[in-house]
């Protein structure tokens, strides 16, 4: 067997942060998620409802004082695009994966 090279282009990061991923889709409230890991270019979540690959998508990330050393905590507003989408049973209520390409971001003063 021949290993497969990786064709990432940013080192990913394990990491667990709580957020919602909100669309334009009227049909869709604020998808409750869970960060797997984060990279410069994209994130890796576990949600509770599926995406399709083209959504366009946007989430608000909380960075504590324990990751940044910064008193309050680095909010960052993201933008993206789902890549990939697909079902993960094992942990339940978030039986789905789904992975955002990140277009641009903002970062925050505040939570409003």
């Amino acid at each position: 067997m021949i290993a497969q090279s990786e064709k990432r282009a940013h080192r990913r990061f394990p990491l667990s942060l709580h957020t919602e991923i909100e669309t334009p889709r009227p049909d869709l409230s604020p998808i409750d998620s869970e960060t797997l890991d984060v990279s410069a270019s994209g994130v890796l979540f576990r949600t509770r409802t599926s995406l399709s690959v083209g959504d366009n998508v946007q989430f608000l990330l909380r960075f504590g004082p324990d990751l940044t050393m910064t008193t309050p905590p680095l909010l960052v507003r993201f933008w993206g695009t789902v890549i990939r989408s697909e079902e993960r049973s094992g942990t339940p209520g978030f039986d789905h994966a789904i992975a955002v390409q990140i277009q641009k971001y903002e970062f925050k003063s505040s939570e409003a």
